[in-house]
């Protein structure tokens, strides 16, 4: 479905709960990504994922919400993220924002100054779960003890049947990878690159919840789901804590 003759970037209000700022991250303005981190372009702050026109509309809609939390519907993942360990080949998902540094640090530096408070990076594409305090200097200014650092929050939710990792990589395998990766990215307190299902987000004027739901197989019609995650996040922090039900 396409919605004609209109920007598919755009806003919702969910009153003073949630303002839901939806991005388009493929067509209105993203200029070609590069091959690899060695390419001279890769810094170059001309090479942009947003364009010029959705990045002041993005700024502005960020600094004039008045809702608790600014929700950001994000078709990439947003946070740093080293995948040296687990894909020497592709250090960084150049495809992701990974691949656009420049502008990243732009909009850190939007909601850092403005002291913009309470945004959730919301994100696809990858198939698989994720929960990360998003800081774009993990190696020197972050703490993954205190979350002293993160500015932000991202929850990535599963794929309801596309091809994950265990799909052609045997599963025992996928979770050693999945530890690796967050021992070599302290910021990521969850990943699940195996479970096929959804993630649901429950909003408060105190704290943002994301619960993880996989169902047992995806073979068999009525199979059982389960919980296998619970994060929380409080208002005011970019601190994600698990919780007990």
């Amino acid at each position: 479905p396409i919605r004609e003759n209109r920007m598919l970037y755009r806003s919702i209000s969910f009153g003073p709960l949630a303002d839901l700022i939806m991005l388009d991250e493929r067509l209105a303005g993203r200029t070609k990504p590069v091959d690899s981190l060695s390419d001279p372009q890769y810094n170059d702050d001309t090479r942009t994922m947003l364009g010029a026109d959705q990045l002041q509309w993005f700024e502005s809609q960020l600094s004039n919400s008045k809702a608790t939390w600014k929700l950001v519907g994000n078709q990439v993942i947003f946070s740093d993220i080293d995948l040296s360990e687990v894909l020497p080949k592709m250090p960084r998902n150049l495809d992701s924002w990974d691949g656009y540094p420049a502008e990243k640090n732009r909009i850190k530096e939007h909601i850092v100054n403005n002291r913009i408070r309470d945004v959730v990076f919301l994100t696809g594409d990858t198939h698989a779960s994720w929960a990360i305090e998003v800081a774009t200097d993990v190696a020197n200014t972050y703490d993954p003890i205190t979350s002293r650092g993160a500015f932000a929050v991202e929850f990535g939710t599963p794929s309801i049947s596309a091809a994950n990792s265990n799909e052609r990589t045997p599963t025992d395998e996928v979770k050693k990878s999945e530890a690796t990766l967050i021992d070599t990215n302290p910021h990521i307190k969850y990943t699940n690159n195996r479970d096929h299902g959804y993630m649901l987000l429950t909003l408060t004027p105190q704290f943002a919840k994301s619960e993880w739901y996989y169902v047992e197989t995806l073979r068999k019609q009525g199979s059982a789901e389960f919980k296998a995650e619970t994060l929380t996040v409080q208002k005011g922090t970019s601190s994600i804590r698990k919780t007990e039900d």
